[in-house]
Parts: structure tokens; C-alpha cells; sequence
């Protein structure tokens, strides 16, 4: 019998009931006012099963709390019993609540008191926040990944420096990731969420599969006795998404020289611009040359006068820009009890949420906006004493155009997506203006999921979790083109172009706007999908002891096919296939150890992977891959791939060293399961018949080994201080290696060389507790290296080898650059009878302002002018980014019970202008560099890159830039001055440190005055020639209202 098969017998052996659901527990001592013990008392958690007695100490347990914030009942015979409110439970911790009972002086007496749960967590080793539903619904975000990057150590869903993909993602007790390449699906409905907890480190060794962090999303349960309904309505007015000009203007980039009365009729070199204009634009003949062209070719069908063709060009660059639709959030969250049924199947309740978003595009594509509808539902029920069943769906429907044009799975998300693949490429035009240059995209998520949990008795517990998920993808052309003539000027017919997806040759009037091939090629079909079975038991073995034990079993099916084509240039196009079962299993045992001074949590996490497959064997340099010889891989040798073993060790202690302060530190190993790419994938160009690229199952599988150390420290009673550092090894990571046989074939091949660290500091200075204000200044200094065993390129000849090894850089280790950023959120609230009453009213009275402010320094990077240098690496900073939030609320509290709110979203509110220059229109290489050499660098920069005397040297940084209202001045950079000028421009003389101007005859001193003018309002900088895309940040106001009853 084989590991496999012993491993299945040992779950089988174990198993006797259906991956779990997430918990805490609370504990303390209950005592009368003297001290005293009281043996016997009972605690129960009010609108739940769930209760204990004390023991003959006066200690009390309650095990197997979901986190979320409850109200606890003390009771004993001749004691006003204790009602406990907003008892605060969270993932993974105990909630210690001492309860002191005074004897009752007449009866029916009850005593209502809040509990405050202590600012610093003494049994919690690593650092974490949790959000409450309560802040989530005060913060100007929308969206899980929103609210999330906002902690220290996070920037959108990435943990310390590492991708999305290697953070689990949790909803519920189950991960809600894509099997095709193991990044979260992040459509959670926000009004259905009680808390979300973010582990930055020191992570449980009951979850496997991540690398970097657990985010784990706690929902809301249907109520026993009421019906609710909480819900969120927000609205953004349409408005231009850029700023400043245009996409569409006549004076842009791509219709001004065709429309500007100046040039067009008689071509751009025809002197009325100067060459700085010229420069800024494409080169045109002018209608007047190019209808003569098109009388003269010979074709009279497509003769075009002048204004005709100039009509023709219009009608074919007619894309309405303009936003006309809104950007909303619709999100809401019903719940209650099941009707008629509910009592008789243990209180079952339900509990069901929609939310529905619309974003529409800076640029209309093949599909002018993105859309994602979400739905989720959980029926719970306790079945009998001590057992609770839960079931849920989740199901998210995501569509909209795709970034890829290879059938990746990639969405444009944002302006910034866009903008990134309309600069320095291919066909901008055409991209632009033709509606189907990447095709129509449509993403499908579906899971189910049931959770039982059994107390056994008042010291041991069990869960079982069972979920099901599949992922489907659909991406292909859209709509195609009406080839009729649907437009006609003198005389001739034009069909619906660019607009329609056609796969013929097809050039737009005069421009030659690419109108056909090569768009829409993303082909996908693929489908993803799991089960996952997992158990746990937690047994309390005495007070300072619990013990958690499990296994997870888990199956993918990974049905993978997706590609490129083009039926006129099929040559390049690539189709990716797998079909695959790989299974995982983990077991897993810890022990947390909580003593007066000390809280220990030692555990041990084995991971057991089989890719389950037969993979390929064969020779670095194996004619298998040579061009035209795909076929051969269907008769290569194949053998099983062995499964995998690994063992994590994880361990966290923390040390209360005060009632107010603790140190903590964890060490903990982590692997985690790579994309499916890097494992199963093989890669073939259909037009030529030949394998480009191949995975391999057998790697191992990519590790990370984690250390943090850190202290906290409660301040003025409500504050927090922590600070934190923490170190991340990365190794076993795949990369793509180059093998090029004698014969000039090659392929390539996914291989574990990639190695890097994080290391980082964080400060956190939190408020997390107050009626009227709260909030939250966090940094983060973060420092990322990484390096390569082996080399990128491999050659079978040795020559060619020498030759690249001396090149190459590939084994330089990457510098550690430094990226610091920080996060200040604060909410103030005004009390509800605040300021003057107005019939009855309070009008100023429950107002909430909640300003958020994220800074991130500048990244480095390289510029040299041109070309390499050696040694000169990062030596350029981009300008600091500032991004500034605002809410104003207003909350009224109705006489039923239920309130609603009003409120106004700001983003940008200091209407600051973060320009970058990688997403900023760029048309080419030379338009980077024209931006670049007007900038004003510093000396030392320009002497290290040789260029001191070429350039004017300054305090600027990439990122700066000049504002769209003012008119471009050049500055001319000399040594010794040329024998004429351009009237438009500045002359700066490097030697004498001196600025002239061309007066039409000679050169003569600049004015001091009107070069200061330059000099401030930065005149001099020339901005990238597609105006429109220079900036992306206008300020927005959202208006909502959110609603609970």
C-alpha cells in the first residue's frame, strides 16, 4: 500500500461526519463583589444555545464563538442577574470577560453593563486587525480590497511585498480563490459581512496554500425572532474620467492634424507649425495631397474629394467619448427566520445578499463598462444541542472587455489598465477608436458550501466543512461587423467600421487605422473548479491548553483552453491546454499554551501533493520542441510524477509583559500550490505546428519562511502603538528558462530558480475604541531583493553560452529599493443630540466625518538617456503619490428601530494631480525621453549619466509636470549657442549658467522675470503627446445612502 492509499485510509478512519467554520472562545471568572467565587453560576450567549456554569473557582469557558459581537447573562440564585453587551469575539482569539455580581436587592432586577474588550490582545502573536461591520460601513471605500488596504503592511490585497496570489482569501470558513491562478475573487457583498480579519503574520497551522497572509471574511447570520434588512445604494454622477482635455477633442493627438484648418488641408510640414508642434503630432500630407492620391490611383470607386475624405475620417474616428451613464453600487442583505418552518428545524434562519456594481470605462471597448453582479445565501440551523448546520451559495458574475489579447484571465479594472495598454504599443489608433480590439469577456463563480459543528462536550468541539467550487470562463469576439455600406459620401460606401469585429485586412482613411486583424484574438473556454473536505477538532485539555487537530483533503479539476488566433496572421499564435486532477491534503495539530505570562502557539502543518499526472521526460536539448514537431510529444516518454512532502513548522508566542503591553514574535513555514501554468501547461503554436513552452509538475513547490517580531502597547486607555518587523524568505519560485539547441529551436520551460526576501517595519497608531472618534496612522518601510540560480537563456552550442554568460545579468542580485508608504483614516462623530434642537430635532447631531489620507514615496527607477551604463541602477525617483478621501454622514434613528443614513463620497478631495509617467500617453520611446530630458534632474543625476552639460539641472522628478492650461516653452540646452533660434523658446547656455532668447535676428539676454515665470509654473516640461491620458484623477463625489431595519 502506498503513501496515497494510507493517507485516504486515515481519513476514512477519521472521518464520521461532512471545511469548518471559524471561532474564538471567551472565558473569565464570575465573583460577587467581595471576590468570592461563584461556583454554579451560569453564562449563556444571549439569542444563541451556546452556555456554561462555572466552576468551583468561578471560572467559566465558552468554546466555539464565530466571531462577531454578542451579549452574554449571568445568572445565580440570589444575584441580579448581569446582561454583558457588545462582547467582542474574534477569529482565533479568546475574549476574556471577568464578570462581578452583586446580590439582588429586589426582584426582577437586572444589571445592563458594555464590555470592553482590552486594547492590546495578550494571546495574539503576530500582527492583524479585524473590522467590524461598524467601520466597514463608516469608511469611503467599495470593496473588500478597499477596506483591506488600509492596514499597515497592505497595499490592495498584497502582503508585505508579496502578490494577490499568495494571501488566502477566506468567505466563511472556505477560500474563495480562482483555481487557474490562485488569486481571490473578491466580489463580496459588503452589507452581508460581520468582520473581516487580515493576519499580516503568524498564521494558524490549520490553513495551507498561501504564502503572505489570511484575510478571512466572517458573514452575517438571518436573525431567530426578526427580519432585517440592511442596505446600500451609492451613485457617482457621469463625468469625464480623465482630466483636462478631451479623448476626442479636435486639438488631440490623433484628429488635430487632420482638423486643424491650419495644416489639414495643405499637410503638418507646411510651416504653419513650428517643429516643436510638429513634433507633438502625427505627420499628414494633408487632404488636399491625399485626395489627388486617391484620383490619381487609378480605382475611381474611391474617389473622395478633399471635405469628403476629411468626412470620411470623422465618420470612422466617431466613438462617442463621452460618459453619459453612472458608476454604481447596489448592495443588500435580507434575513430571518426560514417562515412556517423555522422552530421545528432548530431556529432555521436564512440569510441572503445582492450586490450588483457598475464601473464605466475611461475609453468604451468592445464592452463600454465592467459589471459585476454577486449573489450569496446562508441557511443555518441548530439541529440539536451542541450541533449547528450551515449551508451557503455564492455565486459572481463578472463582465466586461479583456486586457489580454492571448486569452489570459485579465479584466481591465481600472483607468489605469486602460491607459497602460494605449501607450508605447502597436496600433494606439486603433486601439482607441475601433470598438473590438480585445474581445468581450465574461467570468462565472460558484461555490456551495455546508459547515457542521458538534459540541461534544463543554471541553471539546469538532467541525466539518465540505465546498464545491468551479470557475468558468468565456472570452471571444463580439458582435460582427455589418459589411454593407451603411455610410456614403460623394458617391462612395463605407461600411460600419471600425466598430464591429472583423477578421479581414481593413485600414481606416488616411490615418491607416488598423479596422481589422489582430483584434479581438483572446479565445477562452476554460473551466476551474475544487472540492475541499475538511475536519477539525479543538479540545480544551485544561485551562492553559487546547489542542486543534484536523485534515483537508482537497481536488481540483482544472480543464484549462485558452489562446490566440487570427485567421490572417496566424503566425505567433498560441494555444494553452491542460486537463488535470491534482489532489492535496493536510494534516495539521497545534497547541496553544496560555499562561499568566505567556502565550505560546506551537504547531505543525504536513502537506502531502500529488500533481497527479504522467509528465514528459526528456533532454534540456531535445529535438521534442523543434519547430514543426508538436506532434512528437504525444509518442514521448512520460513517468508518474512523485508527490510532494512537506513539513511547516509554525510558532508564535506572545509575551504580556503588563496588563497594557506584550512582545510577540512568530516564525512560521509556508508552501503553497503554483499557478496551474507553471505545472501543467503546454503551450503550441498551431500555425507552425511546435510546442513553445512546457510546465513541470515535478518542481517543487514554492516556500516561503517567515519571521516577525513585534510589541504593542495601550496608551491614554484607548489607544494602540504597535511596532513590528518582519522578514520573508522566498525560494522554490517558478520562472520561465529559455533552451536553444544548436540548430536555433527553443522553448521554454517553467523551472524553481527565482529566490528573494522582504524585510520590512511597521508602526501602527490606532484609536479602537470611542463613541466619537476613532482612527488609524499606520507606515510601512518595506525593502524587496530577489536573485536567480542558473541563467534566463541556456545554449547547447558553448560558444553561444560563453557569449551570453559573459552579458548576462541574469545572477545580479536585484537592489533592494525601499517603499515606504503610510495610511491615516480617523471618524469623528458628532452625538445625537448635538448642537441646537429644531422640532424636536437635532440637526447637527449624528454626523460622521471620516477623512482618509494614503501617501506612498516614489518608486526608482532607471534612466540613463539612452542605452546602459554599468553601475548605474535606480538612480531616479518618481514623485511621491497622495491620495486624499473624504465621508460626510448624516445617521437618523427611527422610531421603529431601524436608521438610515445619508452620505457623500470625496475622492481626491485636494484635487491633486498624481501624474506617473509609465501610464501617462506616451506615444513612443521618443516621447518618454523628450519628457525626461525637459525635466530638471538633479546634478548629480545628470553628471552620473554623463548629460551635465545637455541639461538643466533642478529639483525636479519624474512625476512632475506641467499644468495642461499652460503653453509649452522649450528649453535648448548649449554649451556654445547655435547661429539661430526659435522665437518660442528658451536657451540655456550650461557654461555660463545663463538663458537667452532668439529675438528673430540674435540672440539676447532672457528676461529674468518671464524665465522665473517658466521656471515656477514649469512651462518648460513636455508633457506626453497624448494629452488626454496625462492625468486620471479628477475629483469625484459619490452620493449613497445606507439603510438597516
Amino acid at each position: 500500500m502506498g503513501l496515497k492509499q494510507l493517507l485516504f485510509l486515515f481519513i476514512l478512519l477519521t472521518f464520521s461526519s461532512s471545511i469548518f467554520a471559524q471561532s474564538g472562545k471567551i472565558n473569565g471568572f464570575v465573583k460577587d463583589s467581595s471576590g468570592e467565587p461563584l461556583p454554579g453560576a451560569t453564562v449563556v450567549i444571549e439569542a444563541t444555545q451556546k452556555g456554561t456554569a462555572a466552576e468551583a473557582d468561578g471560572f467559566y469557558q465558552l468554546l466555539n464563538v464565530e466571531p462577531g459581537t454578542y451579549t452574554l447573562k449571568a445568572s445565580f440564585i440570589g444575584f441580579s442577574p448581569l446582561i454583558i453587551e457588545n462582547v467582542e469575539v474574534n477569529l482565533d482569539q479568546t475574549t476574556e470577560i471577568n464578570i462581578t455580581m452583586r446580590e439582588e436587592t429586589f426582584e426582577g432586577e437586572e444589571i445592563v453593563v458594555i464590555a470592553e474588550r482590552p486594547v492590546v490582545q495578550r494571546d495574539v502573536a503576530g500582527s492583524q486587525a479585524n473590522i467590524n461591520k461598524g467601520t466597514l460601513e463608516a469608511l469611503p471605500i467599495t470593496s473588500v480590497t478597499e477596506a483591506v488596504g488600509l492596514q499597515a503592511g497592505v497595499q490592495g490585497l498584497s502582503v508585505r511585498g508579496s502578490g494577490t496570489d499568495e494571501v488566502g482569501f477566506n468567505l466563511g470558513g472556505g477560500s474563495l480563490g480562482s483555481a487557474r491562478n490562485n488569486g481571490p475573487v473578491t466580489g463580496v457583498s459588503l452589507t452581508s459581512i460581520e468582520r473581516i480579519n487580515v493576519q499580516l503574520g503568524g498564521v494558524s497551522a490549520e490553513y495551507g496554500d498561501l504564502r503572505s497572509g489570511l484575510i478571512s471574511i466572517t458573514t452575517k447570520e438571518g436573525e431567530r425572532d426578526r427580519y432585517t434588512l440592511d442596505g446600500l445604494i451609492r451613485v457617482t454622477h457621469p463625468q469625464q474620467k480623465n482630466v483636462g482635455q478631451a479623448i476626442n477633442d479636435p486639438n488631440s493627438y490623433w484628429l488635430r492634424p487632420y482638423m486643424d484648418d491650419e495644416v489639414a488641408w495643405t499637410g503638418t510640414s507646411n510651416g504653419a507649425w513650428d517643429s516643436y508642434t510638429q513634433r507633438e503630432y502625427p505627420s499628414f500630407q494633408g487632404w488636399n495631397a491625399f485626395s489627388q492620391q486617391l484620383m490619381n490611383d487609378g480605382d475611381p470607386t474611391n474617389d473622395l474629394s478633399p471635405s469628403a475624405a476629411q468626412q470620411v475620417f470623422l465618420y470612422q474616428h466617431r466613438k462617442d467619448m463621452g460618459i453619459t451613464d453612472p458608476d454604481y453600487d447596489l448592495d443588500f442583505t435580507f434575513g430571518g427566520p426560514v417562515p412556517i418552518i423555522s422552530e421545528r428545524f432548530g431556529d432555521l434562519r436564512f440569510s441572503t445578499s445582492f450586490r450588483r456594481t457598475q464601473d464605466v470605462y475611461l475609453v468604451p471597448l468592445s464592452e463600454d463598462r465592467q459589471i459585476q453582479t454577486t449573489l450569496q445565501a446562508k441557511v443555518t440551523s441548530n439541529i440539536a444541542s451542541g450541533m449547528k448546520l450551515s449551508i451557503d451559495g455564492y455565486y459572481n458574475r463578472l463582465t466586461g472587455t479583456t486586457e489580454s489579447q492571448t486569452g489570459n484571465n485579465d479584466f481591465f479594472d481600472s483607468n489605469q489598465d486602460i491607459t497602460t495598454d494605449m501607450e508605447r504599443v502597436s496600433f494606439i489608433e486603433s486601439r482607441i477608436y475601433a470598438s473590438d480590439y480585445w474581445a468581450p469577456s465574461e467570468q462565472i463563480n460558484r461555490r456551495l458550501g455546508v459547515e457542521f459543528s458538534h459540541q461534544l462536550t463543554s471541553k471539546t468541539f469538532y467541525e466539518v466543512q465540505f465546498y464545491a467550487a468551479n470557475q468558468e470562463n468565456n472570452t471571444s469576439p463580439g458582435d460582427f461587423r455589418d459589411t454593407t455600406n451603411v455610410y456614403s459620401i460623394g458617391g462612395v460606401g463605407f461600411d460600419e467600421g471600425p466598430f464591429g469585429f472583423f477578421d479581414e485586412t481593413s485600414s481606416g482613411l488616411a490615418s491607416g487605422m488598423r479596422m481589422g486583424v489582430g483584434m479581438s484574438t483572446a479565445r477562452d473556454t476554460s473551466r476551474f473548479g475544487y472540492m475541499s473536505l475538511k475536519f477539525k477538532m479543538t479540545s480544551q485539555l485544561n485551562r492553559i491548553n487546547q489542542l486543534k487537530t484536523g485534515f483537508e483533503v482537497i481536488r481540483q479539476n482544472s480543464q484549462a483552453n485558452y489562446g490566440s488566433f487570427d485567421k490572417v496572421l496566424p503566425s505567433g499564435r498560441t494555444f494553452s491546454t491542460w486537463n488535470t486532477t491534482p489532489l492535496r491534503i493536510g494534516l495539521f495539530a497545534e497547541n496553544k499554551l496560555e499562561f499568566e505570562g505567556m502565550i505560546a502557539r506551537a504547531g505543525l502543518r504536513l502537506t502531502y501533493s500529488d500533481p497527479n499526472i504522467a509528465w514528459y521526460e526528456y533532454d534540456n536539448f531535445t529535438d521534442l520542441f523543434d519547430s514543426g514537431n508538436a506532434s512528437a510529444l504525444d509518442t514521448a516518454k512520460v513517468s508518474d510524477v512523485d508527490p510532494q512532502i512537506v513539513l511547516q513548522p509554525r510558532l508564535g508566542v506572545s509575551f504580556p509583559i503588563t496588563e497594557v503591553s506584550k512582545l510577540f514574535f512568530n516564525y512560521d513555514h509556508y508552501v503553497q500550490l503554483p499557478n496551474p501554468e507553471n505545472l501543467y501547461l503546454v503551450r503550441t503554436e498551431p500555425f507552425t505546428n511546435t510546442v513553445t513552452r512546457v510546465a513541470s509538475p515535478r518542481n517543487k513547490l514554492p516556500k516561503t519562511v517567515a519571521y516577525e517580531v513585534g510589541y504593542e502597547h495601550n496608551i491614554f486607555e484607548d489607544y494602540l502603538v504597535r511596532v513590528s518587523g518582519y522578514y520573508k524568505d522566498l525560494s522554490d519560485q517558478p520562472i520561465q528558462v529559455d533552451y536553444i539547441s544548436r540548430d536555433n529551436n527553443s522553448y521554454s520551460v517553467s523551472q524553481p530558480l527565482s529566490y528573494g526576501d522582504v524585510r520590512g517595519l511597521e508602526l501602527t497608531f490606532r484609536k479602537e475604541r470611542g463613541q466619537y472618534f476613532q482612527g488609524e496612522i499606520n507606515y510601512t518601510y518595506s525593502i524587496y531583493s530577489a536573485g536567480l540560480f542558473g541563467t534566463l537563456e541556456n545554449y547547447e552550442n558553448p560558444f553561444d553560452q560563453r557569449n551570453y554568460d559573459r552579458l548576462t545579468d541574469d545572477n545580479d542580485v536585484f537592489k533592494p529599493v525601499p517603499q515606504p508608504f503610510a495610511r491615516l483614516r480617523l471618524q469623528f462623530t458628532t452625538p445625537n443630540d448635538f448642537g441646537p434642537e429644531l422640532m424636536g430635532a437635532h440637526p447637527f447631531g449624528d454626523w460622521q466625518i471620516v477623512p482618509l489620507v494614503t501617501w506612498q514615496s516614489g518608486s526608482y527607477f532607471t534612466y540613463t538617456g539612452g542605452g546602459s551604463i554599468p553601475g548605474v541602477l535606480y538612480n531616479v525617483q518618481n514623485r511621491d503619490f497622495w491620495g486624499t478621501s473624504l465621508r460626510f454622514a448624516k445617521e437618523v434613528n427611527l422610531e421603529s428601530g431601524g436608521r438610515i443614513g445619508f452620505f457623500a463620497d470625496v475622492s481626491n478631495v485636494i484635487n491633486r494631480r498624481n501624474f506617473s509617467i509609465f501610464n501617462s500617453g506616451l506615444i513612443d520611446g521618443n516621447d518618454y525621453f523628450d519628457y525626461m530630458n525637459s525635466l530638471h534632474l538633479s546634478s548629480d543625476t545628470w553628471e552620473e549619466i554623463g548629460l551635465e552639460n545637455q541639461r538643466v539641472s533642478g529639483s525636479d522628478q519624474p512625476g512632475d509636470y506641467r499644468p495642461s492650461d499652460i503653453e509649452y516653452v522649450p528649453i535648448e540646452v548649449y554649451t556654445t549657442l547655435p547661429n539661430s533660434g526659435n522665437s518660442r523658446a528658451l536657451y540655456y547656455n550650461s557654461l555660463e549658467n545663463k538663458y537667452y532668447q532668439w529675438d528673430g535676428n540674435a540672440f539676447v539676454d532672457a528676461d529674468g522675470n518671464y524665465v522665473d515665470q517658466v521656471l515656477d509654473e514649469k512651462a518648460y516640461i513636455n508633457m506626453p503627446n497624448q494629452r488626454f491620458f496625462n492625468f486620471l484623477d479628477p475629483r469625484t463625489i459619490r452620493f449613497g445612502v445606507r439603510f438597516s431595519f
